[in-house]
């Protein structure tokens, strides 16, 4: 079933089918956290085959998270050696960073990144400021600021379209990051470090980032 089921849901999938498909697959779950790592990696791998099933992906997330008891707990795992083992939907949090960072850092070392997993990581919901539409499946902030940080200052950022989804990225991302102040100025240090790279490119690219830096300031 959990094979089976997750790779034939559509795109424009309802909610309430989304739902359904979860609690079905979180039966067959349990409290086996074996097969919840399994269900968070068919959904995410779906996700990274095609950027338009990146909102369908978080949707089923959040119903997942929503899903799984929140005893359900590993003691010894090789990717939270070094933390305090999450529980709940903490797990299906902790698997899937585990999964984008090992993906983005091997992006990083190549020439040309994917587009499904950018726009996976834009989409993925943060922490409201004000703490009041929060649900279980929130990130960090300091995820996105860290992965634009990261090729803000690769090597190959003027390859190809890098530098186009670097910005695309941003944009999608700033408006939430902006309202915290913390957050903000770590932003403002990368747009600074991307503006002085800029500098030494071609005019085009120096184009593009200074009509970036200019949407920020007057708040998009």
């Amino acid at each position: 079933l959990i094979s089976a089921l997750i790779p034939v849901l559509p795109t424009d999938i309802e909610n309430a089918i989304a739902e359904s498909a979860i609690r079905e697959i979180t039966d067959e779950i349990g409290n086996n956290t074996k097969k919840l790592k399994i269900v968070v990696a068919i959904i995410y791998r779906k996700a990274m085959q095609d950027e338009r099933w990146a909102a369908t992906a978080i949707s089923l997330f959040i119903y997942l998270c929503d899903a799984i008891p929140e005893t359900m707990h590993v003691l010894n795992d090789e990717d939270v050696a070094n933390e305090a083992p999450p529980s709940g939907p903490g797990l299906v949090r902790r698997y899937l960073h585990h999964f984008l960072q090992l993906d983005f850092e091997s992006d990083m070392l190549g020439p040309y990144w994917s587009v499904p997993r950018l726009w996976f990581l834009a989409e993925l919901p943060v922490f409201d400021a004000d703490e009041t539409i929060n649900t279980p499946f929130c990130t960090s902030r300091r995820i996105k600021i860290d992965a634009a940080k990261k090729m803000a200052e690769s090597v190959h950022l003027f390859n190809g379209l890098n530098l186009d989804l670097l910005l695309e990225f941003i944009h999608w991302v700033v408006p939430s990051v902006d309202e915290m102040p913390c957050n903000r100025e770590e932003l403002t240090a990368v747009l600074e470090g991307l503006s002085l790279r800029a500098s030494g490119e071609q005019l085009m690219a120096q184009l593009l980032v200074s009509g970036l830096l200019r949407m920020r300031e007057n708040s998009w």
